[in-house]
């Protein structure tokens, strides 16, 4: 059985959350309605691919749509030219058919393999080295659970996170992997397969996957991490993101939890914040209390619900080296953390790894270049002085 694709934009310029206030509510107090009204009056259904949207806080979020005028679209989303054109236009039955309108009637899934371990690693340190991706048709609610294998245990445990002990899944579309019909099977997930040897008529699913590789990859990119081992973060913030932007006036995380529009604060993945670190770390007491850090990603509980902790990385370990993995770097999860009104982010680590890019191949030399002494007699190197042909350079000098 084959589904219709799942749109990939256009996205919501939306005011970020931190901007709204009670005082904004009026006379009654309702800060619902205040709400609502901001988003109507910043809602943009077709956003302009302009240098101004390219470098906004929703785009930087998502990176959905494409932009010609975003470097990292560029970068993460490059394609080969396709051989020939196909239309991705469904067919006169599939129009025909209902369309799914609430959470869990119609639920598609399919893994991807990022690759091997990290060797940089340690041996004892869990690593993802498989994702899970999840899509409700109803909500588009999309969802990426990396894991350590592909098998039947890690793909039930990522299905019991996308599913909470409330909701209930009608029915599950998938390929026929085993660890898919297996897990569905367990939950007891009533279950449709592709045709095998066909990845069209899993096209849903094969998209969903698609887009998550494209959003964490822009994400990588935007941020300057490491890809091997900080992928599943990026994975989740994309799809975390993707949930809460507005599009045509709604978003999956409104259609799925129904309670409004994401009353958190947005930021981009990799973003500069300053942050109150967890109790363990010691700050002076007379000085500020926050500490700065990089943005990871939000901590979400089993059914999609934000517990309503951030999670940010320390900054001081890649200051020392932007290549660091995962294993070395301690990451806070806190619930106090300093707004960015103006939308102007700073990604400090994607600088440090240029920069590092055009001093030498390596990252582990010093951050410090030794500057090259000038010469005793550089005020007889007159290169604009014509030269005889034939003459070298140390003529001239001499």
């Amino acid at each position: 059985m084959d589904f219709h694709a799942p749109p990939s934009g256009p996205t919501a310029v939306a005011a970020p959350a931190a901007v709204v206030d009670s005082e904004s509510s009026g006379p009654s107090g309702d800060e619902e309605v205040a709400v609502e009204v901001g988003v109507d009056e910043v809602l943009d259904p077709k956003p302009k691919k302009t240098l101004e949207e390219a470098e906004s806080r929703e785009h930087r979020m998502t990176h959905l749509p494409k932009n010609p005028h975003c470097e990292v679209c560029s970068k993460a989303k490059m394609q080969r030219k396709p051989k020939r054109s196909k239309s991705s236009k469904p067919s006169a039955a599939e129009e025909a058919k209902p369309q799914p309108t609430r959470f869990g009637e119609q639920v598609t899934g399919d893994h991807f393999i990022k690759g091997g371990r990290d060797e940089e690693e340690g041996p004892f340190f869990p690593c993802d080295t498989v994702a899970v991706v999840l899509y409700d048709r109803g909500t588009r609610y999309l969802a990426v659970y990396p894991k350590s294998a592909k098998n039947t245990a890690d793909t039930i445990a990522a299905m019991q996170r996308f599913a909470g002990p409330k909701d209930k899944i009608q029915r599950f579309h998938s390929d026929n992997a085993p660890e898919l019909t297996s897990a569905a099977t367990a939950l007891k997930w009533r279950l449709a397969t592709a045709t095998t040897g066909m990845p069209q008529t899993n096209g849903v699913a094969e998209n969903c996957v698609r887009r998550c590789k494209e959003g964490g990859g822009c994400a990588i990119v935007q941020s300057g991490f490491n890809p091997k081992t900080f992928w599943p973060f990026a994975g989740e913030h994309f799809c975390f993101a993707n949930n809460i932007a507005i599009v045509n006036g709604d978003s999956a995380w409104n259609k799925r939890h129904k309670k409004g529009r994401f009353k958190g604060m947005q930021f981009p993945f990799g973003a500069l914040v300053d942050f109150m670190p967890q109790p363990d770390v010691r700050v002076e007491s007379m000085g500020p209390k926050t500490l700065p850090g990089v943005f990871i990603g939000y901590h979400v509980n089993p059914g999609g619900e934000w517990s309503g902790d951030y999670l940010v990385a320390d900054l001081a370990y890649f200051r020392e080296n932007p290549d660091v993995v995962r294993s070395k770097v301690k990451i806070h999860r806190i619930k106090e953390a300093v707004p960015i009104l103006d939308g102007k982010f700073v990604f400090p680590v994607a600088v440090w790894r240029h920069e590092r890019l055009l001093k030498a191949d390596n990252f582990d030399v010093p951050a410090e270049v030794e500057e090259v002494e000038p010469l005793d007699d550089v005020d007889l190197l007159d290169i604009d002085v014509p030269r005889p042909p034939g003459c070298s350079r140390d003529v001239l000098v001499a």
